[in-house]
């Protein structure tokens, strides 16, 4: 009978060089993105029309919500609401005109209702499904004050 090879623990193949590794990775994309205001500092400004978008998480608090249901019998709820982390996404566009800018904002986020607890019982409703969502519009104008350094 053939001799038994004991169990040897073996790194997993594809990563190669291990902490050390990620430790040099993490370090590579914090420097990355830390340099990224200087680059964008680097830009000389100029006049003319702009845009830009962004995209983020939602982090939407908890909501207290009253509800009544009439005719006879009438019962009060008092409900708190939970959400999800959900999207923000939205976009700007403008004009520079080399000391003002005026720019237009659109931007919509939502959140995704996890969990509602009556307040009074400690009830929670089950299968939740309901979504908050904001679309928002917003102008601003801007007074840039530019110096020599």
């Amino acid at each position: 009978m053939p001799k038994a090879i004991p169990y040897q623990k073996r790194p997993y193949p594809r990563i190669q060089g291990g902490r050390f590794m990620k430790k040099k990775l993490v370090a590579f994309a914090a420097l990355v993105t830390l340099s990224l205001p200087a680059i964008c500092l680097a830009a000389p400004p100029h006049s003319g029309p702009y845009a830009s978008g962004f995209i983020g998480v939602s982090a939407m608090t908890n909501t207290d919500a009253t509800s009544t249901t009439f005719g006879p019998g009438a019962t009060t709820f008092n409900d708190r609401i939970e959400f999800d982390p959900s999207i923000n996404i939205g976009g700007t566009g403008g004009f520079d005109f080399g000391f003002l800018r005026t720019e237009g904002e659109l931007s919509y986020r939502n959140g995704e209702m996890s969990k509602i607890t009556e307040q009074v019982s400690g009830t929670r409703i089950a299968n939740v499904d309901g979504r908050l969502g904001a679309l928002a519009m917003m102008f601003n104008a801007f007074v840039d004050l530019h110096n020599d350094t």
